[in-house]
């Protein structure tokens, strides 16, 4: 499989330690709860029916999101890095 310019590695342990993590409600007093942004999620996506908004670029977004978090799964258990390819590619 040839490499594009979108390809790069994934090092959790490289980024684990800028991770930070909340220790009190205060810190997301100015942010959403999560039932509120699952009403906005659906709002939006009842206006895309309606409206007929295309979805490709969230979708595209959403599945890249889930490409790195899957990675960093295994990065973690596997206690290696992990490479990810261009956007067709798996996994």
């Amino acid at each position: 499989m040839s490499q594009s310019s979108e390809d790069y590695r994934f090092d959790v342990s490289a980024i684990y330690s800028s991770f930070r993590i909340r220790t009190s409600s205060s810190d997301s007093a100015d942010e959403p709860g999560h039932d509120e942004l699952c009403e906005r999620e659906q709002a939006y996506f009842l206006k895309a029916i309606r409206e007929d908004i295309d979805l490709s670029d969230h979708m595209a977004d959403a599945v890249n999101s889930l490409r790195i978090v899957l990675a960093a799964d295994r990065s973690i258990r596997e206690r290696r890095m992990v490479e990810l390819w261009g956007r067709s590619a798996g996994v």
